[in-house]
């Protein structure tokens, strides 16, 4: 299961990932790659050179590729798609989840067991630390989100309580 003897899905899958978390963590370059001011020549040989001795070749040859398709501005987007069609291939389902911690192992084995559950198919955590969440996670699996955040329990709690019946007084 590799890309032209490159590895397997999963790796390949996973250094994009990876990828793209760095990007997103980082304005300068996510603008740089995402620039209608610099030539396509320009941004593919920015992320030639990023990838180029710290990832498989397939993975460095897609993610140059993006470079040359679409429109700059959704250089990210693309990204995105192509870790979860990669993970389709895998037959296997992408849950990018955002938490307020790092998870352990173990925790990242359990959410993984249970979102799987929930979608019926074999699901890998790709976990990001978001300081926004103030506890718990939300989990985006395609088009499902699971939102297990304080935040949306205590949106939930404040719903209940709003649309509580009126107590009738004697």
């Amino acid at each position: 299961e590799g890309i032209d003897g490159q590895g397997p899905l999963s790796e390949l899958e996973d250094q994009l990932f990876r990828f793209e978390r760095a990007l997103d963590a980082s304005p300068e370059l996510t603008q740089v790659l995402t620039s209608r001011d610099l030539p396509v020549e320009a941004r593919a040989g920015v992320v030639h050179d990023l990838l180029a001795e710290r990832a498989l070749d397939a993975t460095r040859r897609l993610a140059t590729y993006l470079t040359h398709v679409g429109r700059p501005r959704d250089y990210l987007e693309l990204l995105q798609a192509l870790v979860a069609r990669i993970g389709e291939e895998a037959h296997r389902r992408v849950a990018l989840v955002r938490s307020a911690v790092a998870l352990t192992a173990e925790q990242e084995d359990r959410l993984s067991a249970a979102l799987s559950r929930i979608v019926g198919q074999q699901v890998d955590v790709r976990v990001t630390v978001d300081p926004t969440v103030l506890g718990g996670f939300v989990a985006t699996i395609g088009d499902t989100v699971v939102d297990a955040s304080v935040r949306h329990r205590l949106d939930l709690l404040r719903e209940r309580l709003t649309t509580l019946p009126e107590a009738t007084t004697i």
